[in-house]
């Protein structure tokens, strides 16, 4: 749980490769656990969905289940559902996202 410390790590990774996509998805990440900065957690998820991920990396239905949860942080349940959906369209067996959205549609 060193949050600081980890998103100093993969920014400073963006600095030396801005291509570093994991990089993007990880900042992500790091918002939505550590509850700090969702909204630029977004906007790094987005920038990671701009390039087709590269094998064994995070899926884009992985990315966008992960913007759900930031918008439930957010207190957007319209634009959490829709990118539960988005996940699922990508991915129909995603089971986090399957879970999500049945949990905020209740």
């Amino acid at each position: 749980e060193r949050y600081d410390q980890a998103r100093d790590l993969f920014r400073k990774a963006i600095d030396m490769n801005p291509r570093e996509m994991s990089a993007y998805y990880q900042l992500g990440k790091i918002a939505l656990l550590s509850g700090k900065d969702l909204e630029k957690g977004l906007g790094y998820f987005q920038e990671y969905l701009k390039v087709e991920p590269k094998p064994n990396n995070p899926t884009w239905a992985d990315v966008h289940w992960r913007m759900g949860m930031i918008q439930e942080k957010l207190g957007d349940k319209e634009q959490a559902v829709s990118e539960y959906q988005k996940a699922l369209k990508l991915n129909p067996e995603h089971k986090n996202a399957k879970d999500s959205l049945s949990k905020i549609q209740k």
